[in-house]
Formats: structure tokens, sequence, C-alpha cells
């Protein structure tokens, strides 16, 4: 099982920092308003929402990652109520909140049905979500989904249909059930490295889902040997910077509102 808080998550962290004000301009947090940084890893979201006087909560299923976000918070004189947990079971009532913010985060459960029912669930009437999720277009996307392949083929279980979050009527689908209307907007990040050899030298080193890719494929020989060739293959297929590495991936911004409950009879 992959622990989020392997490795130096906080260097990808800041490198999202430009994705995280994107989702603050479309969820508009207000001075007391009850928000969720759902996936909240070493806090960005969590603590652009605190700034505007909102009164958050951050969950994470990595006790690390939250610790770091709540020293963040300490050295900005915020406060933020934390908790360990994960979004197909969120430890918290039902409209215990009025914005829950997950940037790319919760798109990485292996339930995404189940999560998108407790995001709905833990949402006040009336309540939004602001959901950031890769296109699975590009040179990096290509390079994980590369990783996801060769991590099903190692499993020897059947094929997995790939996560909906990349397509915004799947997306749509998932909320639907739960009286739920999904908007999109589309953005991207760029990233740099010298060289994308170096680019993945990073992520073998410091980010959690390549580290536990390296570990479980290590047990099949040449296989992170192979991965690794063909995804520095597909990074440079894509390298906008002949003589460095730079890539722009795109991401959509969903934006999910919840309508008023009807009152029980």
């Amino acid at each position: 099982m992959m622990d989020w808080g392997d490795g130096t998550y906080e260097r990808t962290a800041e490198q999202l920092v430009g994705a995280t004000e994107g989702a603050m301009e479309r969820a508009a947090p207000r001075p007391g308003e009850r928000v969720l940084d759902l996936g909240c890893g070493t806090g960005n979201a969590a603590l652009a929402a605190a700034r505007r006087g909102a009164a958050v909560t951050a969950i994470d299923p990595s006790a690390r990652l939250l610790a770091v976000a709540e020293g963040r918070a300490r050295a900005e004189g915020l406060s933020l109520r934390t908790a360990v947990g994960a979004a197909e079971a969120l430890p918290f009532d039902g409209g215990a909140f009025d914005l829950v913010l997950s940037v790319f985060a919760v798109i990485f459960t292996d339930a995404p049905e189940r999560a998108a029912a407790e995001i709905v669930r833990v949402l006040a009437p009336g309540g939004r979500a602001v959901i950031t999720a890769w296109h699975p277009t590009g040179p990096i996307s290509a390079a994980g989904m590369l990783l996801r392949q060769a991590l099903m083929e190692l499993s020897g279980g059947p094929p997995r249909p790939p996560p909906p979050w990349g397509d915004p009527a799947q997306v749509a689908a998932l909320f639907a059930p739960h009286g739920s209307r999904v908007t999109s907007t589309d953005a991207s990040l760029r990233f740099e490295a010298p060289s994308a050899e170096a680019w993945f030298a990073e992520q073998q080193a410091h980010h959690p889902v390549w580290r536990f890719a390296e570990r479980a494929l290590s047990s099949r020989q040449g296989a992170w040997a192979s991965l690794r060739e063909r995804s520095i293959a597909a990074l440079e297929a894509g390298n906008e910077a002949p003589g460095a590495f730079r890539v722009t991936s795109g991401y959509a911004i969903y934006e999910v509102r919840v309508g008023e409950r009807p009152a029980r009879a």
C-alpha cells in the first residue's frame, strides 16, 4: 500500500501552488465559512482558505504531511483543525462544511463513487466543492499512464479502467446521483528541469507514487529499468525546450454544486 508520507512530497507541493491559487479563485472562500481541504498534503489549499478567514479542517491519509501542514499554519499564526482519514470514509457529520477543496488529491482514490458520495454528504445544502484533476494528455500524463500500466501488469489482476477525473462527463456522472451539478474550466501548469532524465530522477527520489512503483517493480527483473526508459522517452517526446526540459500539463477545475435538500416529512 502506498504511503503519501513517504519521500518528500513537499517538493511537489511547492510546484502546485499555482493550481491552488486557481482553485481559490473559483472557490472564493468567505470569512467564517466551514472549509474542508480533502487530501491536504502539506496544506497549500488549507492555508490559502485560512488566510481568507475561513474555518478550515484539513484531512489527509498521511500523518506526516498533516504535521507539515500544521507547522506551516503555526508559522503563519493561522488556526487549522486536522484529521487523519481517507476520502472514501470521511469522519465528519453530514452537512459539516460549506466548501470542500481537493487540489490533485481525491483524484487518487480507488473508489471514486464512494468519494463523490462522501463529498456531497459532508456538504451543507447549497454547498460546493472545488476539485482539480489532471487532463489525461501531455508527456507527464503519458509517463503516469506507463507507471499505472506497469503496476497493473505486476499485480496480475484484470485491467482496470482509467480514473474518471480527467473526463468532465464522467465527473458529472459521479455526482449526478446525489443531485449535484458539475461545471468545469481548464487551466495548465508548467514544469521545468535541466533534462527529462533529471525530472524523472526527482520523482524517483522524492515523489511517493514513483518511489512506491520502484519498490514494487524491483521484484521483477528489468521492470523498473524498462519503465524508466519508456517514461523518459515519453517525456522527451513532449519536451518544449530543446537543451533543457519544459512541459505543460493541462488540468480541469471542477465546481460541484449541491442543491437544497428537501425537508424530511
